[in-house]
């Protein structure tokens, strides 16, 4: 776990299952989460009928912290 350089939130790096791209990830489960954590340290985003079985199973589920950043604008590459 580090903290978010901007905002000192604490955030999950994570690397997508497929791409191997890191992204920050909020540390705390929310309810309209759609991103799963899976074993070492990766991540799936769901979507659809994907979504709406975990979220009905109550699996904790979290947000892309560039979502819930409010200084996430000071993250883009331009």
């Amino acid at each position: 776990m580090t903290v978010c350089r901007t905002c000192q939130a604490p955030v999950l790096w994570a690397r997508h299952m497929v791409s191997d791209r890191p992204m920050p990830i909020d540390l705390e489960s929310v309810p309209q989460g759609n991103i799963r954590l899976l074993d070492n340290d990766r991540y799936q985003v769901l979507a659809g009928d994907r979504l709406a079985r975990a979220r009905t199973q109550g699996e904790n589920l979290h947000l892309s912290h560039f979502v819930t950043c409010p200084n996430s604008r000071s993250h883009r590459r331009t």
